[in-house]
């Protein structure tokens, strides 16, 4: 058996909207890691609050605060920053990690992105190249021209003539003449 833990308790009413319960309470790992001892026949997964993968390698493994805790769970962080969880496999189980650079990851994706508008565009679904660009926008986070990064992907989506063409064909260039 398995379960996910989400280690914040939850207030309902006195004022609180769902982004106050994400960040008022405070997150309790120690709730999980007590589970763990109390029931080690369980899998028992930490969600909540976990922001960069030395944190992750803080919290698990042999060495980690909660050794018996099966895994963690990411969300919002992997949004905000996701750069910062392209060597996970690398750090964590000592894997080789594939995309050492993110104009590789541009490419593949891209390569990705095109084949999903065009199967999307035929199937009337117009919107498809904003869900696309989505998970670029904080590609470069904290680099250099970060900013006209996230302005160019906007402009993919509405403006001549990068709206018409095929996003494969630019988002490597593009990334390489904002980002020098």
């Amino acid at each position: 058996r398995r379960f996910q833990v989400h280690a914040r308790k939850a207030v309902r009413g006195a004022g609180f909207d769902p982004a106050d319960n994400r960040s008022i309470p405070p997150l309790r790992p120690d709730w999980v890691g007590r589970l763990t001892e109390d029931f080690p026949e369980v899998d028992f997964v930490l969600n909540g609050g976990i922001q960069t993968v030395a944190e992750i390698k803080e919290l698990l493994g042999d060495q980690g605060r909660y050794p018996k805790l099966s895994g963690t769970m990411l969300g919002r962080a992997t949004v905000r920053d996701p750069w910062e969880f392209a060597c996970i496999d690398a750090e964590l189980y000592g894997a080789e990690n594939p995309q050492t650079t993110r104009r590789k990851v541009l490419a593949l994706y891209g390569a990705y992105a095109d084949e999903q508008e065009a199967k999307e565009l035929a199937n009337g679904y117009q919107g498809v190249r904003r869900v696309l660009l989505k998970p670029l926008q904080n590609l470069f986070l904290g680099e250099y021209n970060g900013k006209s990064w996230r302005r160019f992907l906007d402009a993919c989506v509405v403006e001549e003539p990068w709206k018409a063409k095929p996003l494969g064909e630019f988002l490597v260039f593009s990334s390489e003449g904002l980002l020098l």
